[in-house]
């Protein structure tokens, strides 16, 4: 039993520095990437003449990024990349958003949801029976889980 316990807490530790690092790496790489320095180093502050043709553009692109190290391609990775994780970010804080607040308006122990009245107050008596079988339910599964534990 201590066996188990103990891995648990090297693994949450583990876990828990795994996200840390990869977090830290994203905001750091936000940094650079979007400071001064990053957006000079990515090509941002290259200007294209308007007299010029697509092809003669790729080819000074190239030429600044191996004449001067402009690094053209890993800013535009970049670039991506933190935008598709803000966006999936912003996917799961809403997910989360959403989800606490239908936690918050149903009771899964009774299946039943927050019922409101005609002034748009909640009803704090629907459900009351339900709610008192679910404990019920909870106190009868709480004391078989102790029998067959004790066994």
């Amino acid at each position: 039993m201590a066996k188990k316990s103990i891995a648990g807490w090297i693994g949450g530790i583990t876990c828990g520095l795994y996200m840390t690092n990869g977090i830290v790496w994203l905001v750091f790489g936000a940094i650079w990437r979007y400071s001064i320095a990053g957006q000079t180093a990515a090509g941002d502050h290259l200007v294209r003449e308007e007299d010029i043709s697509d092809a003669n553009w790729e080819k000074q692109l190239e030429a600044a990024q191996k004449l001067s190290g402009f690094q053209i391609a890993g800013g535009r990775f970049l670039k991506i990349y933190l935008s598709v994780a803000l966006w999936v970010i912003i996917l799961v804080v809403l997910g989360m958003a959403v989800s606490s607040v239908i936690m918050c308006c149903c009771d899964p122990k009774t299946n039943t949801y927050l019922q409101f009245d005609k002034e748009g107050e909640a009803d704090a008596d629907a459900g009351d029976d339900n709610a008192q079988d679910g404990q019920e339910n909870d106190k009868d599964q709480m004391e078989a889980g102790e029998k067959s534990m004790n066994e």
